[in-house]
């Protein structure tokens, strides 16, 4: 990850329980990863809060904004994640998360959150189109004229983000490996090797 926002091509760091669990971290290594990811370059880092009320997700977000400035707090898509969103978004950015659905934008909007993340791989998964999903929600936002953007998510291939971006989207979040498929194309390789050899003067 370090080597990836030391590109400069990338603004910031996505994380979720998920995501820290699969990298062998908990809840308590929030704090430390914040620190990490601002040191290495992140100008937002995206941390999920969590709870069984508004209360409890607004409590966790406001600590995380206390550690650093750049947070953007996450709150998954519920009535009580939605009101935790309208509240927080009163003093900092908020994205909506695990969106499947247009018909969870209006609610999203309403709470001015900055951001609703759908999960464009997971829907694949669950036998829906993400993609199409995805374009759903970027055309009700239009519609309803907000601020509020989509963050796409879950993106699998780079045909995804392609599709998405010629419809407006120009929000994204992707796993490492995703972004590796961005430079997998043997006409391209087989080009950049000739010219290598051209202008080095490397016999063929």
């Amino acid at each position: 990850m370090v080597d990836l926002l030391a590109t400069g091509l990338f603004r910031g760091v996505t994380t979720n329980p998920a995501i820290l669990d699969k990298a062998g971290l908990g809840s308590i290594d929030i704090p430390d990863v914040i620190r990490w990811a601002t040191a290495a370059g992140a100008e937002r880092v995206f941390v999920q809060a969590w709870g069984t009320s508004a209360d409890d997700m607004v409590e966790l977000g406001r600590q995380f904004r206390q550690i650093s400035g750049n947070v953007v707090v996450k709150v998954p898509y519920s009535l009580e994640g939605v009101v935790a969103a309208k509240r927080l978004s009163e003093d900092g950015e908020v994205l909506v998360t695990a969106v499947h659905s247009d018909a969870q934008v209006l609610p999203i909007v309403l709470a001015n959150a900055t951001y609703l993340a759908p999960f464009v791989g997971r829907m694949d998964q669950a036998g829906r189109d993400g993609v199409d999903a995805a374009l759903g929600m970027q055309r009700a936002l239009h519609g309803l004229a907000t601020e509020t953007r989509l963050l796409a998510g879950s993106l699998r291939r780079p045909a995804q983000l392609l599709q998405l971006a010629q419809a407006g989207v120009s929000h994204f979040t992707m796993a490492p490996a995703v972004w590796r498929l961005f430079f997998e194309d043997d006409v391209t390789q087989a080009a950049v090797a000739n010219f290598q050899r051209l202008a080095t003067g490397t016999p063929a």
